[in-house]
């Protein structure tokens, strides 16, 4: 019986890792197109390429001689949490595009692959220890001035515009307060190590993926970062929403 549970958590496992990896496939795909309207898509579209890269590297989990690796599974959770940085810089992509772009992206992300190949090297447990200190630090600041600057977009939309559909930013606060319970749940399937339990882990990555997926195609971005923070924000016209992906989403 324990025999036949062993294989079905594995088989399971093995499908929730094939589902997301699918997933993130489908959706590249998707936005390899898409991609080309505007900026934040096409943020999306490498950020979902590096996952799918990241994801692959870590079914190497599924072979007997890994799983027992200390240093490798140390390198694979520092692998993971170079994710932070990107997904960071796309929660901020997706309110002031215009700030967000490669070069402050790279500045955000070297950090932490010189902490990963200086641990590659070395196999310090000092180094592994600041870089999780530093990427917990960053997360924080990252996600506190998400929820600041979406509250005065959301604030600043409301008094500037009469239909607000697809324009204000509540999804990306949520999404906020569900990476940060992501990178908690995270760490908490690396502390049980259960197949059930990371068979769970991956389908909330799922359903979280996809509805990022859903709210960033409708989003209509219509605000710059400078607008926010104006006194008196002068009462704009309605926008066709294709005229307004073009003026604000262009930007590389």
């Amino acid at each position: 019986m324990s025999q036949t549970l062993q294989f079905l958590s594995e088989s399971i496992l093995s499908l929730m890792r094939g589902s997301m990896f699918m997933l993130f496939v489908v959706m590249c795909v998707s936005l390899y197109w898409k991609r080309k309207e505007n900026s934040t898509l096409n943020h999306l579209f490498w950020m979902l390429i590096i996952m799918i890269i990241s994801l692959s590297f870590n079914m190497g989990l599924m072979i007997n001689g890994l799983r027992s690796s200390y240093i490798y599974e140390e390198f694979k959770i520092l692998t993971d949490l170079c994710l932070v940085p990107l997904v960071g810089s796309y929660l901020l992509k997706v309110i002031i595009p215009e700030v967000v772009n490669l070069r402050r992206v790279i500045y955000l992300f070297i950090p932490n692959i010189l902490l990963v190949a200086i641990h590659a090297y070395t196999r310090s447990n000092i180094i592994f220890i600041i870089s999780v200190i530093y990427t917990v630090l960053l997360a924080v600041l990252i996600f506190v001035f998400v929820v600041f600057i979406a509250g005065r977009y959301n604030h600043y939309i409301k008094k500037v515009f009469s239909n607000i559909d697809n324009k204000t930013v509540d999804w990306v606060r949520v999404m906020t307060y569900v990476f940060a319970a992501w990178y908690l749940a995270w760490f908490i399937v690396y502390q049980i190590n259960n197949r059930w339990v990371d068979s769970l882990y991956y389908l909330f990555i799922i359903i979280m993926w996809g509805f990022i997926y859903h709210y960033s195609v409708k989003h209509i971005a219509v605000v710059k970062a400078a607008e926010l923070f104006e006194k008196r924000p002068v009462q704009m016209e309605e926008v066709n929403p294709t005229e307004v992906n073009e003026k604000y989403l262009s930007e590389p």
